[in-house]
């Protein structure tokens, strides 16, 4: 398949989406696919994956820096993404960049899936206090309803961010659950010796390192978690590790030194090929921010093997349980906390902690995604098309293993390839008498959510059937597998 990802933001950079793009790309490419993204072109920006040529990085210019606003068409870039016969438009910006990816797969004919990646309420609410939230929420809503009705399929990374869109933002589209994946095997910190790391840090082997790492921006509520260490000062061995970089870096680094401590380590911004080993370097990792749309931090350090401490939201709640960490209410709440794991570090380190987050392997999620591009992909190409079929198993033919009759023509579209390695098979409809080949429409995909192998369902042109006459006609495949009928406009 081959993939144009648009983002607003991209490799160098260490964002939660930036980290996320990268590696569906990765992924995809080590799967077989071809990869191009399209971002905005920032003055430090490189246009490509150093340690991966195989994937395209497209940079355009913008015309407004801070919001990152691009120039909507751009006839340069659509000649561009053309050279590359892309298959499949996979969207991951909400404004600028979301807007652009409509333009071109609706120019291209092409479909276009939407990652609804950022909590835009729980980010007001947080900057710019209670009232925002009000004042934000219509535009919001009115917004994500937008861009969910414009988006062929719509992805989340939590069942906190569906319920939102699907309850709140009254959205009737089906919404398509699936996390951001993390490279497990890059988190097993068995691997890592981080002993030089430790000394440029000046942490002792003893001490308790409490890792924050993320943007050093309002949202992310760092500065609690530096407030709170003026109520620990009992723990003599904790040292606070805030690793990341951000507009509000200055203003913590003062408020460190207006509360005379000691014992909080700034590191600046790393790069993502680094953080594995800060995680290594923790006990315990912790975050404040009420604004994420899943947490791929803490599924980060709970693949590390430490435990987290978080704010008790529903979004951590999917992720957190008795076995590898502690949810929090308050600010009380949170040095508690903080205090409870600094005095039972060796009863809460659990050994399984890493097998608690094994369903968001990069391998399962993108396996996830891939399985919707091939959905969209059969949906834009055959779904309301004039398809010819050969017929190799005729109405009234016993199949070859088992003890079946075939009660309808079954056959497959010639050179082509299914998700089981072997042409599309096809179910044709309305023809009484076996045949050969036949040349029909295809007004519905048989789409088996528990198998690779779907099925188009052939007509003769015009002739209509409900789902539930499809259902009677292929129960005697289908009822084996579970599946979902598609049709034209779902």
């Amino acid at each position: 398949m081959r993939v144009a990802l648009f983002t607003h933001t991209c490799y160098p950079f260490t964002n939660g989406v930036a980290i996320s793009v990268e590696q569906l790309a990765k992924t995809l490419v080590n799967n077989g696919h071809e990869v191009t993204i399209v971002t905005n072109n920032y003055k430090k920006f490189k246009n490509d994956f150093s340690d991966n040529e195989k994937i395209k990085v497209i940079s355009i210019p913008i015309f407004y820096q801070k919001l990152r606003v691009p120039i909507l068409f751009n006839s340069k870039l659509f000649k561009e993404l053309d050279k590359h016969n892309i298959q499949i438009v996979h969207s991951h910006s909400d404004f600028g960049l979301a807007i652009l990816s409509r333009v071109y797969a609706k120019r291209r004919h092409l479909p276009l899936i939407q990652t609804y990646h950022c909590n835009y309420l729980g980010y007001a609410k947080k900057n710019f206090g209670r009232l925002s939230y009000y004042i934000f929420y219509l535009p919001v809503k009115l917004y994500t309803k937008l861009l969910c009705k414009t988006a062929d399929r719509v992805i989340v990374p939590s069942l906190t961010t569906k319920k939102l869109i699907k309850e709140k933002f009254k959205v009737k589209k089906d919404i398509y659950y699936v996390p951001n994946g993390v490279n497990l095997s890059k988190f097993d910190n068995k691997l890592l010796d981080v002993s030089d790391l430790r000394k440029k840090l000046k942490i002792n082997e003893n001490d308790f390192v409490l890792l924050s790492l993320s943007r050093l921006s309002k949202e992310k509520g760092i500065s609690t978690i530096i407030s709170s260490l003026t109520s620990l000062k009992d723990c003599e061995r904790l040292k606070l590790l805030i690793v990341g970089g951000g507009k509000e870096e200055n203003k913590l680094k003062k408020l460190v030194n207006k509360l005379n401590l000691d014992n909080a380590i700034f590191t600046g911004e790393i790069p993502f090929e680094k953080v594995q080993d800060y995680y290594a370097l923790a006990d315990v990792f912790i975050t404040n921010s009420y604004a994420e749309t899943q947490g791929l931090t803490v599924i980060e350090a709970l693949s590390s093997n430490i435990p987290v401490i978080c704010p008790n939201i529903s979004v951590y709640q999917e992720i957190i349980n008795k076995d590898n960490g502690l949810l929090f209410k308050n600010n009380s709440e949170l040095i508690n906390k903080i205090r409870y794991c600094y005095n039972n570090l060796k009863s809460i380190k659990n050994k399984n902690i890493r097998k608690t987050v094994e369903r968001f392997s990069l391998d399962i999620t993108v396996k996830k995604i891939e399985d919707i591009y091939d959905e969209m992909f059969m949906y834009n190409n055959y779904l309301g098309k004039i398809i010819k079929i050969k017929i190799d198993r005729q109405l009234g033919m016993k199949h070859p293993k088992y003890d079946l009759i075939y009660p309808i023509n079954y056959g497959y579209v010639p050179n082509t390839i299914s998700g089981d390695g072997e042409e599309l098979d096809a179910y044709l409809l309305g023809v009484n008498d076996p045949v050969d080949e036949y040349v029909g429409e295809c007004i519905a995909i048989i789409h088996r959510t528990n198998d690779n192998d779907d099925k188009l369902v052939i007509v003769p042109v015009r002739k209509k059937y409900t789902n539930e006459e499809i259902d009677t006609l292929t129960e005697f495949q289908e009822k084996y597998f579970k599946h979902i009928i598609i049709r034209k406009g779902d």
